[in-house]
């Protein structure tokens, strides 16, 4: 599995900014919202990798039990699966232990010293859809085009 489509991240105070580049796709543009620990995993899914493979490489880099981690990663991804955001291609062996290895040499890169784990928190991740073909301002002064995954429509006052 991988993500469909490509994003450009940036960090905005506690928390990391994907925004979509599909430029292909007229009907989709979409903002997610992540903190550090939904970051790392969104970053590793952006290579074609198994399940497997994403909870071993986070359980390298975190201190967090085997089966907390398979929780948390399952979980993602059935949010971006169920938004769409995933396609599914056959992952050959060598294909993940490349992926594992690269990602392993940048944990390692990223200040990994002694092979000190750091803490994993629960993965946090909001999607916000838009639609800019539809009109912007409702009368109760929400924005039609920004959802989230679980339905609550964003105010901007």
């Amino acid at each position: 599995m991988k993500l469909k489509y490509a994003f450009k991240t940036a960090k905005i105070d506690d928390k990391i900014i994907a925004v979509s580049c599909a430029v292909d796709d007229e009907n989709f543009c979409c903002i997610i919202r992540l903190n550090k620990s939904a970051a790392e995993i969104f970053h590793i899914v952006q290579h074609n990798v198994t399940e497997e493979a994403v909870i071993e490489i986070l359980l390298k880099r975190n201190d967090v039990s085997h089966e907390q981690m398979r929780i948390y990663i399952h979980k993602f991804i059935e949010i971006l699966d169920r938004e769409n955001l995933l396609e599914y291609e056959k992952v050959s062996e060598s294909v993940t232990e490349n992926s594992l290895m690269k990602n392993r040499e940048s944990a390692d890169n990223n200040g990994q010293a002694g092979g000190q784990k750091k803490h994993f928190d629960v993965p946090e991740i909001e999607i916000i859809e838009y639609d800019f073909s539809k009109n912007s301002e409702q009368k109760d002064g929400k924005h039609s085009h920004c959802k989230s995954p679980f339905g609550r429509d964003h105010s901007h006052e």
